[in-house]
C-alpha cells in the first residue's frame, strides 16, 4: 500500500473512531464494555498513526539536525565577533555620551554664567544711571535669559546601539521574602511545575508544600485486549 493511501486509511479510521465516541455515554456495564472496546481501538490506531509517521520524522529530523549543524558551524565565528564587536562599540559609545553629557553641563553653566555677569552689567548701568535699590534688584532678578547649547557629539556614529537593561537575582531568600510581605511582587516568582509534579507523584495524598495541593484523577491507559 503506498504512504498516500495508508494515511488516507489511517485519517479515515480516525475520524470515524472520534464521532462513534463523541455521543456515548457509560450508563451500565454494556456501555462500560462499548467504552473500553472503543478505547482499545482508538489507541490502536493512535499507534498505527505514530508507527507510520515515525521513520518520516526520524529522516526530517536527521535533515533538520545536519542544516542547523551546518548553519551553526558557519555562524560561530561570525557570531562571536559581532557579540565582540557589539559590546566594544558600546563600551564606546557609552564613554564617548559621558563625555558629551559632562560637557553639555559646563557649557550649561557657561552660558548661566554669562547671563549673570550681562545682568550684573545691567544692574550697575541702571544704578550709574540713577536707579534705587528697588530698581536695581529688580534688574538682578530679572536676568537676561540663558542662551540654549548643545554640546555636539565626540564622533560620527554609524553603527546604531541601544540600551539593555537585565536584572540579575542576588538573593531569592530576599525576592521570596518581599513577596511573602508584598503580593506585588508575586509576579516575579515562578513555581517549580516539574518538580512539584514529581513531588506530588512520589507523594500522593501526603504530598504537603505551603501553598500547594496534589491533584488526583484516574485516566484510561492502552491496557488489556
Amino acid at each position: 500500500m503506498s504512504a498516500v493511501l495508508e494515511e488516507r486509511d489511517l485519517e479515515i479510521s480516525a475520524l470515524a473512531v472520534r464521532d462513534e465516541v463523541t455521543v456515548l455515554k457509560i450508563v451500565d456495564q454494556a456501555t462500560y464494555d462499548l467504552a473500553a472496546d472503543k478505547f482499545r481501538a482508538a489507541a490502536n490506531i493512535e499507534k498505527q498513526i505514530k508507527d507510520h509517521h515515525a521513520p518520516l520524522k526520524k529522516k526530517a529530523h536527521e535533515a533538520h539536525k545536519a542544516i542547523c549543524d551546518a548553519e551553526t558551524k558557519l555562524l560561530k565565528p561570525v557570531i562571536e565577533a559581532k557579540t565582540f564587536l557589539s559590546r566594544i562599540i558600546g563600551e564606546w559609545d557609552t564613554e564617548q555620551e559621558r563625555i558629551r553629557q559632562a560637557e553639555q553641563r559646563r557649557l550649561e553653566e557657561e552660558a548661566r554664567r554669562l547671563a549673570d555677569e550681562e545682568a550684573l552689567e545691567s544692574a550697575i548701568d541702571a544704578e550709574q544711571n540713577g536707579a534705587d535699590a528697588e530698581e536695581i534688584e529688580a534688574v538682578l532678578s530679572s536676568s537676561a535669559p540663558v542662551q540654549k547649547v548643545t554640546a555636539a557629539p565626540t564622533y560620527n556614529k554609524s553603527v546604531s546601539t541601544r540600551e539593555n537593561w537585565s536584572a540579575q537575582v542576588i538573593s531569592l531568600r530576599e525576592l521570596v521574602k518581599a513577596a511573602a510581605a508584598n503580593p506585588a511582587y508575586l509576579c516575579y516568582l515562578q513555581p517549580n511545575e516539574s518538580v512539584l509534579n514529581a513531588a506530588a507523584r512520589s507523594q500522593k495524598n501526603v504530598f504537603a508544600v505551603p501553598g500547594c495541593k496534589a491533584v488526583f484523577q484516574r485516566n484510561a491507559i492502552r491496557g488489556r485486549q
